[in-house]
């Protein structure tokens, strides 16, 4: 998965409080679609999901950021692969990640 800090950078917000926050990726969603197990159908499926990311950092100074990135932002329940019918991967719950990036 792409970290949302890649992405470009919309326009920052107006006004003199909010110049240097920014939304890094806006809202982002990932659907993917009904799925299938090694072994077709028969073996069971598994359902679609949308989970949506989001990403701001604020601009502390020059050479400072302070970054928050959320994924699965409304804490659904989502199975991202099947490797067999007995073997499913639960996505993660909502987490988030708060980083302070300098550079020199």
């Amino acid at each position: 998965m792409k970290d949302p800090a890649s992405y470009p950078s919309p326009p920052s917000l107006s006004g003199t409080a909010t110049s240097s926050l920014k939304i890094g990726s806006w809202p982002r969603c990932i659907y993917q679609g009904e799925s299938t197990p090694k072994g077709g159908a028969s073996k069971g499926t598994v359902p679609s999901f949308t989970r949506i990311d989001a990403a701001a950092y604020y601009q502390l100074s020059e050479n400072l950021r302070l970054q928050l990135n959320v994924e699965n932002l409304l804490d659904e329940e989502y199975y991202p692969h099947a490797y067999s019918s007995h073997q499913f991967t639960v996505g993660a719950p909502i987490n988030a990640t708060v980083s302070i990036k300098g550079t020199f």
